[in-house]
């Protein structure tokens, strides 16, 4: 086993990361779960005010599920996901913030305050998965014949060197969509593309964008095209 330090920096946070890595479940012992026996607690320390953006999904504390490799499912009362380093922070019952940097297959967040969950599935566990190519968590935003995803991008800008001041830190925020058919994936870059990569309903479709002027600028106009798609059956 290898012991590795990695420092990560951006808006929020820097973190110093030291752990003894499992090759064999890329998992880490943090806090109250235990992932492996062969893992070291990670610690995330605050440091300094908020710079603009964030490289959260949503900077509040969430419920959250963590869909382990195997199906077993890790419940957890506070839970942030860190979109820019592709990390997970939750806290131990003794409010303790803590790191998991691991390749779970999902985790499914709750926000209770707006009465919404989210389900992120995990590049290595997306269908159809061309490694190499994608990395990081997918936010599912339909379930059916098409299957929408969501990746949001965290772009740390003008960083500097590590001793800027955090306050020379921003976290800008970009999207792509991909769409799941017959378990193959496929990036829509835009959406006059979607259908083209339809095995039927082509020509339904493409009316439908025209008729309903769908742009493809607002995640709405995905949305709405695989819930008509989804609904046209056979």
């Amino acid at each position: 086993m290898k012991k590795t330090v990695c420092i990560f920096v951006f808006g929020i946070h820097v973190l110093l990361l030291s752990a003894q890595n499992d090759p064999g479940t890329n998992m880490y012992n943090a806090g109250k779960t235990n992932y492996t026996n062969s893992g070291e607690t990670i610690y995330s320390q605050k440091f300094g005010k908020e710079s603009e953006g964030s490289p959260f999904f949503i900077n509040n504390w969430l419920k959250a599920d963590f869909l382990l490799k195997g199906g077993k499912i890790s419940r957890e009362n506070a839970v942030k996901l860190d979109l820019l380093n592709f990390a997970i922070f939750y806290q131990d019952e003794q409010g303790n913030e803590l790191a998991c940097i691991s390749k779970l297959d999902g985790i499914n967040l709750y926000d209770t305050i707006n009465n919404k969950n989210y389900y992120f599935i995990h590049a290595s566990a997306m269908p159809d998965y061309p490694r190499g190519t994608l990395e990081g968590y997918y936010l599912r935003m339909r379930q059916g014949e098409v299957s929408l995803f969501k990746k949001i991008i965290k772009h740390l800008t003008d960083p500097g060197t590590q001793r800027s001041t955090l306050s020379e830190l921003s976290v800008s925020t970009s999207a792509e969509y991909y769409v799941s058919i017959n378990n193959t994936l496929f990036n829509i870059t835009k959406i006059k593309e979607f259908p083209d990569v339809l095995p039927k309903n082509k020509e339904l479709v493409t009316q439908y964008i025209k008729d309903h002027k769908l742009k493809g600028k607002r995640e709405e106009d995905f949305t709405e095209l695989v819930d008509y798609y989804n609904q046209l059956g056979n």
